[in-house]
């Protein structure tokens, strides 16, 4: 395929002339020689994470948007283990949550069991019980809860997530896991003499590239992130906590918002007012310098025609994350220091209105008091509440709203995306999606059904 575009040959007497030819050597040869770099896309490489953390999953999901993957689901997992860190205080963190998920699993199973009277000698009436049942209580889980996952995607990307990897993140200084994982993906997809000389094959030798780190631009990310928090004054309102969509007006005034999203919670695009000033401007013309092609402008600079903004459990957020139609944005990947901020948590909603949702109260109010120290990303259980922007065309986001909405996923981000489709709506009558796609959250039929 490299010779493709360079020859008038049939693929057929190109396959020929590859017979018996050192294949690295050729590929060597035209993507140093020729600068064709499109070669790197036609590398296909899968690899597969096994014991990573639930928020180092979600952060590759949404830094790889291009990759083809599947995570191990909580329901079929003995979940127990988690990803260490070497704090006494973080050890005690996750105990209280696994413990908090172990206690509460059989009251939850048999609170649910009353409620949508669950017929216990009905085998799919059981099955859909204690699915729903590990929905509830997994909200109780740690992000530093291990997991495991395969990812397919090409050299190119593969590259650029290695360079994420091994830079610093913005405000939350480095983080030994990433960057233990960009070195061990560099030497097992771009090679290494110590594994050669053990006969170890690489899975795409001279075609990782650009994949070091790059602390300059994380640097950089910074300055534009704090030049536009200065140019900003916003105004929140009282219902801080709802999604909202937003159909945007002004690009630039958008991706100033975004960049501003990485320093603070409570901003919401509608109401930002952009302060045009000659230190914003010198400032990202200046950083914009430092990002070369090969670079590519982080997430921040990608403003859709419309999304949804607001906050959602970390839980849903996974979900909605691996959409690779769509354009998510969570500022918490690049900036974990967010998640200290006071947004809260989310129960399951199948639980919120029955007696037992007290005990989950209870135990999250009571973790909620203490929880601090360092590696909040991996303490945070999956009812946290964190700020997303997830947005695309019409047409993806009526495809994500019709498919999240359906039964037998998770009821909380199946009434998030019924939210979506009714702002949709509202917004645009052409793309008014209600008519077929309804959730009822407490009702029986849509409980047992999977």
């Amino acid at each position: 395929m490299a010779r493709y575009s360079r020859s008038a040959e049939s693929v057929e007497n190109l396959l020929n002339e590859a017979r018996g030819v050192d294949a690295d050597k050729r590929l060597h040869n035209i993507f140093y020689n020729y600068g064709h770099g499109s070669v790197q896309g036609l590398a296909t490489l899968s690899v597969c994470f096994e014991g990573i953390p639930l928020w180092f999953a979600f952060y590759l999901f949404n830094t790889m948007p291009l990759g083809a993957g599947q995570e191990r689901s909580t329901r079929y997992q003995k979940m127990g283990d988690y990803y260490r860190v070497g704090d006494e205080s973080y050890d005690e963190s996750m105990d209280y949550l696994f413990s908090a998920y172990e206690e509460l699993y059989e009251p939850t199973r048999e609170a649910l069991a009353r409620a949508y009277s669950v017929n216990m000698s009905d085998k799919r009436q059981v099955q859909a019980l204690d699915a729903r049942t590990l929905d509830c209580t997994r909200y109780l889980l740690p992000m530093g809860a291990r997991t495991s996952l395969g990812i397919t995607s090409d050299a190119e990307t593969w590259s650029r997530f290695i360079s994420d990897l091994l830079s610093n993140q913005i405000n939350s200084g480095p983080d030994e896991l990433y960057s233990a994982i960009g070195h061990m993906l560099k030497q097992l997809l771009g090679g290494c003499p110590e594994l050669e000389a053990q006969g170890y094959v690489a899975g795409a030798p001279g075609l990782i590239r650009h994949a070091e780190a790059r602390h300059d631009l994380s640097a950089s990310l910074g300055n534009m992130a704090r030049a536009a928090q200065s140019s900003l004054t916003v105004n929140v309102g009282d219902d801080y906590y709802r999604s909202k969509l937003v159909i945007v007006q002004e690009q630039d005034c958008d991706i100033v918002g975004n960049l501003a999203l990485l320093l603070q919670n409570d901003l919401y695009r509608p109401a930002l007012v952009l302060s045009t000033n000659r230190r914003l401007l010198a400032t990202l013309q200046e950083e914009l310098t430092k990002w070369r092609h090969y670079d590519r402008l982080p997430t921040q600079f990608n403003a859709p025609h419309m999304y949804m903004s607001g906050y959602m459990d970390v839980g849903a957020a996974r979900d909605f994350n691996r959409h690779r139609s769509i354009w998510r944005y969570f500022p918490a990947l690049t900036n974990v220091e967010l998640l200290r901020g006071d947004t809260g948590y989310t129960l399951p909603l199948y639980v919120e209105d029955l007696p037992i949702a007290e005990r989950y109260r209870e135990m999250l109010d009571k973790y909620y008091e203490t929880l601090d120290g360092p590696a909040i990303q991996y303490r945070i259980p999956l009812a946290h509440n964190i700020r997303y922007c997830i947005g695309g065309s019409h047409k993806h986001m009526a495809y994500v709203c019709q498919l999240r909405s359906r039964v037998g996923g998770h009821i909380n981000y199946r009434v998030i995306a019924n939210e979506w489709a009714n702002s949709i709506a509202e917004a645009n009558p052409l793309f008014d999606l209600t008519h077929v796609i309804r959730v009822v959250e407490n009702g029986r039929d849509e409980f047992l059904s999977r």
